[in-house]
């Protein structure tokens, strides 16, 4: 009996030992990295290091110098970036139905709460990063008095000392602001306006301005080779501190007005990393630094007690209710791209 028992007990042990252990399945190595594609020259990199060393997350940077390249690699690569720099007022019209964002998950996103008003309606694509203006800086010292429209477009004595924004957006707004055209408002381009339209092109054309990038227009106004300089009053604002004779205009008609979100792609491959990232800028406290850094207000409620004096005090950034409320977030127009483009393409062939 003692016998039985034993070898029972050895057959157990040994029909015990010739199973598999079980291995824990093995699962993809968590990514280390989240990759943002903006501007070029518009990036906090202080900042995305702070961010490093807080979550052991690497951020790679890739830039873009236009828009068309902006999409045309989005387009080609779908795992091109993580997250990417929008023109809020064009992202559902523009950018939405190219399939280039992804929608947001509100429960991830930890800041939401301290979105400004005006980005409520985009918190499902983005987070606020910025808005400012797009005008024209020009030379006090060369010219007097002070300037409130935008006929040094057309006046002769200031032919070829106006640089234009090599941006067909920037440049159909500008002719849309001369005729009076409210593009705020989602109307119909109707021949009453579309005849003036082309001809301001042409009278601007003729009197032969440069064309550039925002930076460029404004160093060649500081080196006074033009009296006029269309660009973004963030880098206006930038200049200016160096060199104090230039000036932004303020027309009596208001300015165009922008604002631009941080949108996840369609088909980020560190998504998790993303929101990371996402949540990371939207702090009080790192807004401000991107403001204070790069002189645009940031959409974040809170910033405020982090901004610089002179951030807090300047009237490009945080203006007086009377000149924000004159100035116009642009809306797509029904039916008006292949007349953009047709204008903008009259400026390029003769510049």
């Amino acid at each position: 009996m003692l016998f039985r028992m034993l070898y029972m007990f050895i057959l157990f042990l040994f029909a015990g030992c010739s199973e598999k252990p079980s291995i824990p399945p093995i699962t993809e190595k968590q990514s280390n990295e989240v990759i943002i594609y903006n501007w070029e020259e518009y990036s906090p990199l202080e900042l995305f290091r702070e961010f490093e060393k807080e979550t052991g997350i690497k951020v790679i940077l890739k830039e873009f110098e236009t828009v068309e390249e902006q999409v045309s690699n989005l387009q080609a690569d779908p795992l091109f970036c993580d997250l990417t720099i929008f023109d809020a007022q064009l992202i559902f019209d523009r950018y939405q139905p190219l399939k280039l964002i992804d929608t947001l998950d509100p429960k991830k996103l930890l800041h939401k709460d301290k979105f400004h008003d005006h980005f409520h309606k985009y918190q499902e694509v983005g987070i606020p990063l910025s808005y400012g203006v797009t005008g024209f800086a020009y030379d006090s010292s060369k010219i007097d008095g002070e300037i409130l429209d935008y006929l040094f477009l057309t006046d002769s004595i200031y032919k070829s000392k106006v640089a234009l924004l090599d941006d067909n957006d920037d440049f159909f707004l500008t002719l849309l602001t001369v005729i009076g055209f409210d593009y705020s408002k989602r109307t119909a381009l109707t021949t009453e306006f579309i005849k003036p339209l082309e001809v301001l092109a042409n009278k601007i054309v003729q009197n032969a301005p440069r064309v550039g990038d925002t930076f460029d227009n404004l160093d060649l106004l500081v080196s006074q080779e033009v009296l006029f300089a269309q660009t973004y009053s963030g880098d206006f604002i930038s200049y200016q501190k160096k060199h104090p004779h230039i000036k932004f205009i303020i027309p009596s008609f208001g300015l165009n007005a922008w604002s631009e979100i941080i949108s996840m792609s369609n088909n980020a491959p560190n998504k998790e990393n993303a929101y990371k990232l996402l949540n990371f800028l939207s702090r009080p406290k790192s807004a401000a630094r991107i403001s204070n850094q790069f002189n645009y207000a940031n959409g974040i409620v809170g910033s405020e007690k982090f901004l610089n004096d002179d951030i807090k005090s300047n009237t490009l950034i945080n203006m007086p209710e009377e000149q924000k409320q004159k100035s116009k977030f642009y809306t797509k127009s029904i039916g008006h791209n292949s007349l953009n483009q047709k204008l903008f393409t009259i400026l390029k062939k003769n510049n």
